[in-house]
């Protein structure tokens, strides 16, 4: 099933942080704790889609956040963003408070990927030592 947010609040305000802006109205569903099985529900928030657009192509993140104790947390569910009907699209499986946000990517330093394994060396070709010309006897003695 697909919700939309009322008219609460407006694009582009600043989240808390300087890395981060919201683009959507704020949704807030409840009462919060209520969880969904997977797959959830979608979520729709109106976005103007050439300001999201834009962010993406500059190297912003797209993502969904949840409103957690004042802080906004991002979710693991990525927001589509449908261009004919200017909106965002996101799953959610619990009611709470919700937003979609451009943010600057953070780099992972210590990432949860595997490290590939050693690939064999290449094969090495043995070169034989060069054989020395071969050797005539001296001519006899007069």
């Amino acid at each position: 099933s697909a919700l939309a947010p009322g008219a609460a609040g407006g694009g582009g305000r600043r989240a808390d942080s300087d890395s981060m802006l919201q683009i959507t109205p704020s949704l807030t569903l409840g009462p919060s704790g209520i969880v969904f099985q997977s797959p959830g529900v979608t979520l729709v928030f109106p976005v103007d889609v050439a300001l999201a657009q834009a962010g993406m192509d500059a190297g912003l993140g797209l993502g969904s956040f949840k409103l957690f104790n004042g802080t906004w947390v991002k979710q693991a569910f990525t927001p589509r963003l449908n261009f004919t009907t200017s909106s965002a699209l996101v799953q959610t499986l619990s009611f709470s408070e919700y937003a979609i946000f451009l943010f600057v990517p953070t780099i992972d330093v210590n990432p949860t990927t595997s490290t590939p394994k050693p690939t064999s060396p290449p094969s090495t070709t043995t070169t034989p030592p060069p054989t020395a010309p071969p050797t005539t006897p001296p001519p006899p003695a007069p």
